[in-house]
């Protein structure tokens, strides 16, 4: 598994406005609506092309992660993901997050990370878990209904230190 980090041409393949670039394919069923790549394009352009990644194992795209938005005053990004139907329950998610977290580790612009999940999404909620944010607070969300607000502050000392003491786990890479 990888992160390619997304380009408008990504998105333009999955709206159907273009070729598949890069050699790369869906999974049977696609990887999620239109509505999604279309707000997922508008946000890669707000934020200068960066912050978005895919998901690909092999070649094909079975998800995305990235920032939400560019950082807040105080260094805080939301980060989102989300991997195809056909695709849950392989572990991708929570390796993919790992990856944003390395970047995020390497950009002394943030300081936090936030992330929201479903009260209801628990396999979500254990992606989160399993890379050390903590659960909040409680938000509300109008087609997502009540909503965990989590949190990881990004300590550089701890994670250069722990970088330093651990071998990389999985087969998982960050593609610029």
């Amino acid at each position: 598994m990888r992160l390619l980090e997304a380009r408008d041409e990504h998105l333009a393949w999955l709206l159907g406005e273009a070729e598949p670039p890069d050699g790369l394919r869906q999974p049977r069923g696609g990887i999620d609506r239109p509505w999604v790549y279309r707000w997922l394009r508008r946000g890669l352009r707000q934020r200068g092309g960066h912050g978005q990644w895919l998901i690909v194992v092999g070649v094909e795209v079975v998800g995305f992660c990235g920032h939400k938005s560019l950082p807040d005053d105080a260094g805080e990004v939301e980060i989102g993901y989300g991997v195809a139907p056909k695709r849950r329950r392989h572990g991708y998610a929570t390796r993919a997050v790992a990856l944003v977290l390395e970047t995020a580790f390497n950009d002394e612009r943030l300081s936090a990370l936030t992330a929201r999940t479903a009260l209801a999404n628990r396999p979500s909620q254990r992606v989160l878990e399993a890379n050390g944010f903590t659960a909040v607070g409680r938000a509300h969300d109008e087609d997502e209904g009540e909503m965990i607000v989590w949190r990881l502050e990004l300590d550089r000392r701890a994670y250069r230190n722990r970088r330093t003491t651990e071998s990389t786990a999985g087969k998982a890479s960050l593609v610029g």
